[in-house]
């Protein structure tokens, strides 16, 4: 009983003081848009960089420190290098609500925790300290309505094509998480239309990722796979981590040049497909044996 009194305050302790930093972290980046960007952009992003970099590196800290969480990275050193010094966009699977953490657990190993960027959700940049903070990072907030969101992905992709600093675009292409319901919904759509129908991902969605290959095509260096999932038993949540109940997430890594996608957004949409098809057959491996 008093381990988990114990337990439940520090889990309070450190959830009281990750939004008390990110409020003043949010603080400094509303003044550094007031009073630096009008003076340097660059000088912005890099300001921006550093001071979230202190407050994020809380997370990964949670997920292996307090929690225990055991990560495993498959891939080439030349893949680490690549998202270590690259501007990238980052191809991921959804499989639940703590799939984006792994990311953040490799990036921070890298020392390019902060300079991760994604396509989310309009309703989670109000989100408090958090939501604020993609703001000032130039997270691309969507709709999900394409009549609405074209002009929005036209303005910030122009946006991202000035930014020089190494960065990961991420995009969870599916749209939405992993559940047997909507896995159904998707397999009985590839079916009418002639597509491959998935086992483990839901049918990606291209336009976005089609239209980002062909706005920065100039301004990014790689695509990269980054592929997570669980050996059986061990998945962890967003409960299961704050009491330090531990997991394991294993992660697979791939990588390749962006001049080496298609040229036509249409075809780009395609390799898209084709991409989850292969991811789709890696999942399948990995929950016959436990790893990739």
């Amino acid at each position: 009983m008093l381990a988990f009194l114990a337990r439940t305050v520090g889990v309070l302790f450190l959830v009281i003081s990750f939004f008390v930093a990110g409020f003043f972290v949010n603080v400094l980046q509303a003044l550094s848009l007031l009073l630096v960007r009008p003076i340097s952009l660059k000088a912005f992003r890099v300001f921006n960089l550093w001071v979230v970099s202190q407050w994020w590196c809380f997370i990964p800290f949670l997920a292996e420190s307090w929690a225990g969480i055991k990560l495993r990275v498959f891939g080439s050193k030349e893949d680490l290098r690549i998202l270590r010094e690259s501007r990238a966009i980052v191809l991921g699977n959804h499989r639940g609500s703590v799939d984006w953490l792994f990311g953040w657990t490799l990036g921070e190993r890298l020392g390019v925790l902060s300079g991760m960027k994604g396509l989310v959700k309009q309703v989670l940049m109000y989100v408090p300290f958090f939501g604020w903070s993609w703001y000032f990072l130039e997270f691309v907030a969507l709709r999900r309505r394409w009549d609405k969101d074209q002009k929005t992905l036209e303005s910030a992709f122009s946006n991202l094509q000035t930014y020089s600093l190494p960065y990961w675009l991420a995009i969870f292409a599916e749209g939405t998480r992993l559940t047997p319901e909507k896995l159904k919904a998707s397999q009985e759509f590839a079916k009418k239309k002639g597509l491959p129908v998935l086992q483990h991902c839901l049918l990606p969605r291209t336009k976005g990722f089609a239209m980002a290959v062909m706005y920065l095509r100039d301004a990014l260096d790689h695509v990269v796979d980054m592929t997570v999932s669980y050996p059986a038993g061990k998945e962890p949540t967003l409960g299961s981590m704050l009491m330090g109940r531990g997991g394991e997430a294993h992660l697979h890594l791939r990588s390749r040049p962006i001049a080496a996608l298609p040229k036509e957004e249409a075809a780009v949409g395609t390799w898209l497909i084709n991409d989850y098809a292969d991811r789709d057959k890696l999942l399948q491996h990995h929950l016959q044996y436990d790893e990739f």
